[in-house]
């Protein structure tokens, strides 16, 4: 949170904002079994709520859609909290290579991972080949 001003600062924030686009709190967590050379890793990332830009609202005034606002934080918007739950695999092809794969979903259908105008990220799958 913004904790002081200076007393010549004319911006938008105000003592107590949060900073645009920072996360309130970020974490992750895993716990991995390995045996033989697989390996498996079960986890979740979380990211904490924040306050960002509407990004489809300003979309809508520049398109002369909506009517323009006063002031820039009129367009701030409250963005969710999101908890990605993620599963990895990692199993060996025999010498130094071994093949892995990472699945990642939201825990809402709705979650946005960046802004309200890029479109929904509900999973993804990575898959790869490792040598070592």
């Amino acid at each position: 949170r913004i904790e002081r001003l200076s007393p010549s600062y004319t911006g938008e924030f105000a003592v107590g904002d949060t900073p645009l686009e920072v996360p309130s709190s970020t974490g992750s967590a895993a716990i991995r079994y390995t045996r033989g050379g697989a390996r498996v890793e079960v986890g979740a990332t979380w990211i904490g709520p924040w306050t960002g830009f509407d990004w489809v609202l300003v979309s809508r005034v520049e398109q002369g859609i909506a009517p323009d606002r006063d002031s820039p934080r009129d367009f701030w918007l409250d963005y969710a909290g999101v908890v990605r739950p993620m599963l990895g695999v990692t199993l060996p092809l025999g010498g130094a290579l071994s093949a892995w794969g990472r699945l990642e979903w939201t825990t809402r259908r709705t979650a946005l991972l960046r802004d309200n105008l890029s479109p929904p990220v509900a999973r993804s799958v990575l898959v790869g080949v490792e040598l070592r």
